[in-house]
């Protein structure tokens, strides 16, 4: 296995993240949405900001030298799912199961509702179905994988 330190994001450069336990973000927005959140409160408790490399998700699959159709793809990037999704061409890298953390569906995290809707509408015109979503997390799978 490899460990690649680098944010994922819509282009080549620099990003500031906080570091937050479970709920790390790049997303100013979310994190201070997290602070309104009984059950988030806490990891932000001794959070830090740094500035990373960042990249493409495109740019790391190729730098690793992963092949299209590989098996799964985790997102899990506290808000920064669109951003994540701009520099990844699904249709290209065709993963046969996706999990993306998107809040659509959450009772307390509204900041990023829209922008999780919109992810999670790309992935499906990208030939994906939904096969398990719940509050927080939506489990992709691609349609002819899925015989559907």
């Amino acid at each position: 296995m490899t460990v690649v330190e680098t944010a994922c994001g819509v282009a080549e450069g620099r990003v500031s993240i906080t570091q937050a336990s479970s709920l790390s973000s790049t997303s100013a927005a979310q994190l201070a949405e997290y602070q309104s959140v009984d059950w988030a409160k806490s990891s932000l408790a001794g959070a830090e900001t740094l500035t990373v490399e960042m990249t493409t998700l495109d740019t790391l699959l190729l730098e690793q030298g992963v092949t299209p159709g590989f098996d799964v793809l985790i997102v899990d990037v506290e808000g920064g799912e669109a951003d994540v999704l701009a520099g990844f061409d699904v249709r290209r890298w065709r993963p046969t199961l996706m999990v993306w953390e998107l809040p659509d569906a959450h009772p307390e995290l509204l900041v990023g509702r829209a922008s999780a809707t919109a992810v999670g509408d790309a992935i499906l015109d990208a030939g994906y179905r939904v096969l398990f979503k719940d509050a927080i997390n939506t489990v992709f799978v691609r349609r002819e994988a899925a015989g559907a």
